[in-house]
């Protein structure tokens, strides 16, 4: 996944999105369909791109990206910033906190 370009997502519906935070982890941005968990795991134009769900506007996405080595560089650097937010320890931590409140 490091050595891709991109991940592209068109999946319709999505819990989270976990393989496009696995992307970002190494760098690697995401374009994926406008549909539930993957617009909440991608930033717009910030972490990847989030396009209307259609093949067209997918391909159109993808071009553009490839074409713009600004706007693949700027997206790539964010989204590793941004994969930096979550991770198994900062996870247990916060649930252990959650737990011991409710408790």
């Amino acid at each position: 996944m490091s050595k891709s370009e991109a991940i592209i997502v068109a999946s319709v519906k999505e819990g989270w999105g976990l393989i496009v935070t696995e992307a970002n982890a190494l760098g690697t941005a995401a374009i994926v369909y406008d549909v539930d968990g993957l617009r909440d795991s991608v930033k717009n134009n910030v972490t990847g791109l989030v396009v209307e769900p259609s093949p067209n506007q997918l391909s159109e996405a993808i071009v553009n990206y490839l074409q713009d080595n600004e706007l693949k560089m700027k997206l790539s650097k964010n989204a590793l910033e941004d994969s930096r937010r979550f991770g198994w320890g900062k996870s247990a931590t916060e649930s252990l906190r959650i737990l011991e409140r409710t408790g």
